[in-house]
């Protein structure tokens, strides 16, 4: 009797450790930083390379695209692996909160939100 509980409770034990019980690794899609705002010189938006952006969590690979990619467009349209980063570029079209979306394979979206002002 004692042989058996000993048997199971190693069993479940082993089950458990090895993700036999679904997706416990699984964590929350996110993006660092989730906005980023920058303003040209005097009179004018900014032009060229603005920031890195960061994805963490959900599941790898992400699919990476702007909502007005004329304006804002980012250096890659897919990130591997989780911690992957990619960069946005403006091109001096003024931006108020244009969205850059991210997809992970299960079809989960984050964004991350770009505004590009006159600079004063």
């Amino acid at each position: 009797m004692k042989m058996k509980k000993i048997t199971i409770l190693i069993l479940s034990v082993s089950a458990a450790s090895c993700g036999g019980g679904g997706n416990f690794g699984q964590t929350e899609l996110r993006v660092i930083p989730d906005q980023a705002e920058v303003s040209g010189p005097i009179g004018q938006c900014a032009s060229g390379q603005i920031n890195t952006f960061y994805i963490y969590g959900g599941t790898p690979p992400y699919k990476v695209s702007s909502t007005v990619p004329q304006g804002l467009s980012v250096s890659t349209d897919k990130v591997e692996a989780d911690g992957g980063s990619f960069t946005a570029n403006v091109n001096g079209q003024c931006l108020d909160k244009v969205q850059i979306v991210i997809q992970d394979d299960e079809r989960k979206i984050i964004t991350a939100a770009v505004t590009n002002k006159v600079g004063q």
